[in-house]
């Protein structure tokens, strides 16, 4: 028989291994995260806050299981070299931002947008601040991967789930009137019409010549200067001043759009 020394030693060990067990169990369980952490997110990003950043790694996680990838136990994700912007709207308290992130282990890439508020206030307006999409056609580096947008899969089709290469001046035209996000809308759009029409090689435009609406005439006429090329802008707003819909117009061919709210 057993000396009551060596009975508590097993006694120890026994209650020492369901401990252990227990723990690996609890953090296997409890302790997954479901991020994919960008490891040099904060060196490139100015102004983020840490639950702005787990949110970032958060839908980063979810677009790569969406793409049919194990999301699990990445470590490789980080910003491509030479890919952020950011830009900050004095008016709105507000940066906006974009990069590329990377992840060479599972051979995808996606485009991040987010917008970030200095303005306590205005936090509300931006809690869906961050989107995570394909990299437009000319910035893929995995030939092979076959991407899906997130929003795309989940039925969504706001405007934030669309990426524009185009940076449209809207200069001190319209006054308060277009929002950031309408002028984000608008300039989506445009890029769009653009590669459209074939018009290669623009990544800037200005919007210039603008006539106001009078009491016989509901839409501002403007001029959208590109390189050599003139694309004719109409913004309509309502009686009360709210943008409601515009159009371009390029040769023969114009293509009319409603502004989403």
């Amino acid at each position: 028989m057993l000396n009551s020394k060596k009975k508590k030693i097993i006694i120890v060990i026994s209650v020492l291994s369901v401990f252990v067990f227990i723990s690996i169990l609890f953090v296997f369980v409890f302790g997954k995260k479901d991020e994919i952490e960008i490891k040099n997110l904060s060196s490139n990003i100015n102004n983020i806050s840490d639950e702005k950043k787990h949110n970032i790694f958060k839908s980063l996680y979810n677009i790569v299981r969406n793409n049919r990838a194990n999301a699990d136990n990445i470590g490789d994700a980080k910003i491509r070299e030479n890919s952020v912007t950011q830009n900050y709207y004095k008016e709105d308290s507000l940066y906006y931002g974009s990069f590329i992130v990377d992840i060479d282990s599972i051979k995808q890439s996606y485009f991040v947008r987010y917008y970030i508020t200095t303005d306590k206030d205005k936090e509300s307006l931006y809690s869906s601040s961050i989107v995570i999409e394909c990299v437009p056609e000319n910035k893929i580096i995995y030939k092979d991967f076959t991407c899906t947008d997130y929003n795309e899969s989940q039925g969504g089709g706001d405007i934030y789930s669309q990426a524009s290469e185009l940076d449209l001046n809207f200069g001190d035209n319209f006054g308060d009137i277009l929002s950031l996000s309408n002028k984000n809308q608008i300039s989506v759009d445009l890029d769009r019409f653009i590669k459209e029409k074939k018009l290669l090689n623009i990544s800037t435009a200005d919007i210039v010549n603008c006539l106001n609406p009078t009491l016989k005439v509901d839409y501002y006429s403007c001029d959208i200067k590109i390189n050599e090329y003139s694309i004719k802008f109409y913004l309509y707003i309502d009686g009360r001043l709210n943008p409601v819909k515009y159009s371009f117009s390029y040769g023969s061919t114009s293509k009319e759009y409603t502004i989403k709210i």
